[in-house]
C-alpha cells in the first residue's frame, strides 16, 4: 500500500514534467511513502502537513471530487463494484477539468490548457460513466463479432477522442475510438452488474 501511495504523486509529477510544466511545491499528508518524495524531486518543495492538518487548497479540490463522485454514483442504475471505483474517480476528475475554473484567468478549460488539445464535445460528452456500449474490436476476416459489450469509463485525453471501456466479456480495460452507445432495459443493468462482480 505504501509503495502505491508513493507512486501516485510521483506519476503525477512525471506527467507534469512531460507536458512542460515545472511544479515548485507539492502538499502531502504525513505518510512515510509521501515523505520519501523529498529526495526524488530535488527542485520541488515537498510540503508535508502535520497529522490532521487542514490544507485549504487540497481539501477544497478533494471535496469537489468527492461530491462529483457521489452524484454520478447515485445516478447509476446498478451498484458500483469496487473494481470500478478508481475509474469513476477518473471520470469525475475529467468532468471537473472541462469546466472553466475561477483559479485560472482565462476562458479555457484546464484540460485544454494541460493537453493543448481542443475539446471534441461530441466525443467528450457523448458518453457518461457506466453507459452500455458496443465497442468496435477490429476485424480479422472471420465470422467473429466485430464489437464487444462494454461499460464506458472515462475519456482518454488523446487527439483521437478515445475512451476507456470495461470489456464485459474479458473483464479488461480497453481504449477505443469507435463505439455505439446502447440503451438497455433494467434487467440488462442487473446482468451487467453480475458480470462485473464476477471479476
Amino acid at each position: 500500500m505504501h509503495a502505491v501511495l508513493g507512486m501516485a504523486p510521483q506519476g503525477q509529477l512525471e506527467l507534469l514534467y512531460s507536458k512542460g510544466f515545472k511544479p515548485i511545491c507539492v502538499y502531502v499528508d504525513p505518510q512515510s511513502a509521501l515523505k520519501s518524495l523529498e529526495t526524488k524531486f530535488p527542485n520541488v518543495s515537498i510540503d508535508v502537513a502535520g497529522a490532521k492538518d487542514y490544507v485549504p487548497k487540497a481539501d477544497i479540490k478533494i471535496r469537489r471530487i468527492k461530491e462529483r463522485y457521489r452524484s454520478i454514483k447515485n445516478r447509476l442504475a446498478w451498484n458500483l463494484p469496487m473494481i470500478l471505483v478508481k475509474d469513476l474517480v477518473a471520470f469525475a476528475v475529467s468532468r471537473i477539468n472541462i469546466e472553466r475554473s475561477a483559479t485560472i484567468n482565462q476562458t479555457v478549460a484546464p484540460k485544454v490548457l494541460f493537453t493543448g488539445l481542443r475539446l471534441d464535445f461530441r466525443k467528450e460528452l457523448g458518453l457518461a460513466f457506466g453507459d452500455y456500449c458496443e465497442v468496435f474490436d477490429g476485424t480479422d476476416n472471420t465470422s467473429k463479432a466485430r464489437s464487444v459489450p462494454c461499460i464506458a469509463l472515462y475519456p482518454c485525453n488523446n487527439a483521437s477522442g478515445s475512451w476507456a471501456f470495461f470489456n464485459l466479456i474479458t473483464k479488461q480495460r480497453i481504449r477505443r475510438s469507435q463505439w455505439q452507445k446502447k440503451g438497455h432495459h433494467r434487467r440488462d443493468h442487473r446482468a451487467n452488474e453480475r458480470i462485473v462482480r464476477r471479476n
